[in-house]
């Protein structure tokens, strides 16, 4: 099984050498190409989500609007709790095409835009325990 002759030796051993390498360099250019389409379908999915999301608030804002037409009919609503409802309206879509406008979907990008330390310096003088 084993050749008595250097050169056949030599010649099986850069044969195996050559499918080993092969297959590691198969392997890791098929991985390399599964995580980027993995990437690919997590920007997809985001996507998607945020998509879905802009349009659900944006129906729930116009809906809000009609809250806000009532409230402005009558006398006896006070204008300051007007007002907070304007700035969270405002923050709320803000927030939304801020996040509509991230580029990487990595958590950190995603969780950067509505994270308790921007909040704070947008939400001006809402309250924070609503």
């Amino acid at each position: 099984m084993i050749p008595e002759d250097f050169n056949e030796l030599w010649m099986r051993t850069v044969i195996v050498l050559l499918i080993m390498l092969f297959g590691v360099f198969s392997d890791y250019f098929i991985n390399k190409i599964m995580f980027k389409e993995k990437q690919l379908e997590v920007v997809y999915v985001y996507n998607a989500m945020i998509f879905a999301s802009h349009h659900i608030l944006n129906n729930l804002l116009n809906q809000m609007r009609l809250f806000k037409m009532e409230a402005l009919r009558s006398k006896d609503f006070d204008r300051d709790v007007i007002a907070l409802y304007d700035n969270t309206i405002k923050e709320a879509s803000d927030l939304m095409d801020t996040l509509s406008k991230v580029k990487d979907a990595s958590e950190e990008s995603i969780y950067a835009p509505v994270s308790v330390k921007n909040q704070s310096s947008t939400a001006g003088n809402s309250n924070p325990s609503v």
